[in-house]
């Protein structure tokens, strides 16, 4: 003779809250599992394809497997005061340290910019020079060349 409580199956998921659809599922899984009804049995009764049934009814073991795993007793530690203020000031650290950066690459911008200006200015001169020189050349070449027809006539 049997002890105990005489074993509720299927029923079980009566009990549980969830939605009507999901307890529907729930127990024709377990109606298969527990040999009460065929695959396709309970596939046509929840009007999907058994290939269907196949992979709920697996998804729904291996959460069901997943959700037995052994996991740490206790409350999980919670983070350490000491911890959380070094945490907080090194965030504010690393703030500073990006400002510091952005505006260090500023700087370098812009002195990189006034260095090409100032470099653009130079060979713009010394072009203007160069122009000039060269003019004067002309101016005297030609002086000479008056100079040469003058003494000939």
């Amino acid at each position: 003779m049997a002890r105990g409580r005489p074993p509720v199956g299927p029923a079980l998921v009566d009990r549980l809250d969830l939605p009507e659809e999901a307890k529907r599922r729930l127990r024709a899984i377990l109606e298969t599992v527990a040999g009460e009804k065929t695959i396709a049995e309970a596939a046509a009764e929840l009007g999907i394809g058994e290939s269907h049934f196949h992979e709920i009814r697996q998804r729904a073991l291996s959460g069901a497997g997943e959700s037995l795993l052994p996991r740490p007793t206790g409350r999980p530690p919670k983070a350490v005061p000491e911890q959380a203020a070094e945490t907080e000031e090194l965030r504010a650290r690393v703030a500073e340290l990006e400002r510091d950066l952005d505006l260090a690459q500023l700087r370098a911008e812009l002195l990189a910019s006034e260095s090409s200006a100032a470099a653009e200015e130079e060979a713009a001169e010394r072009a203007r020079e160069k122009k000039h020189r060269a003019e004067r050349r002309r101016q005297r070449k030609e002086v000479k060349r008056r100079r040469k027809q003058k003494h000939r006539r």
